[in-house]
């Protein structure tokens, strides 16, 4: 899998005659480009196997799914190569430069206008991450089990924890 060069095909289903979209979806599209009609994003999962931890992050008060735990990660700029936007945004997130090791999911999400692009990494500065407060309440490391079943987590990162749990052994062998 790798994110495309062209636009994809495949969206959400029209909201049936007689309803409206859902107008806080128009959030998610506001001031971002789109393709087809939907944001591309991407997020970016770092394992720490010595304890076999993801990083993850609680996001900010001020941003959408406030509070939730979920996976660094962010809108692709308008042209922006997928995988600059996942340096991009462990950078500006959370003050992590990563090797991008493989994307491993994409995912259209079916609630909202945007499609996520997921990557595996590994991260170069362990000792140095930071928050940023506008965008990050707080770096967490959480298990497989504690990223899945804590209450606060975002419900689509199990399906993107499926597809690393595949990719780990071609980067972390045991």
């Amino acid at each position: 899998m790798t994110a495309p060069d062209n636009p994809r095909t495949n969206s959400a289903a029209p909201a049936p005659k007689g309803i409206s979209p859902d107008p806080s979806l128009q959030s998610v599209t506001q001031g971002r480009p789109t393709h087809n009609g939907r944001v591309h994003g991407v997020v970016v999962a770092c394992y720490r196997p010595e304890d076999q931890k993801w990083l993850m992050i609680r996001r900010s008060a001020h941003v959408p799914a406030p509070l939730a735990i979920c996976f660094p990660g962010g809108a692709r700029e308008h042209g922006e190569p997928y995988e600059t936007a996942a340096l991009r945004e462990m950078h500006e997130e959370i003050g992590a430069d990563v090797e991008l090791l493989e994307q491993v999911w994409d995912y259209d999400v079916p609630d909202k206008p945007l499609t996520l692009f997921g990557y595996l990494a590994k991260l170069k500065n362990p000792d140095s991450l930071a928050h940023n407060p506008d965008e990050v309440h707080e770096i967490l490391w959480l298990t497989t089990e504690q990223a899945i079943t804590h209450p606060d987590a975002i419900p689509n990162s199990r399906f993107f924890i499926e597809n690393l749990n595949k990719a780990l052994p071609r980067h972390y062998p045991v």
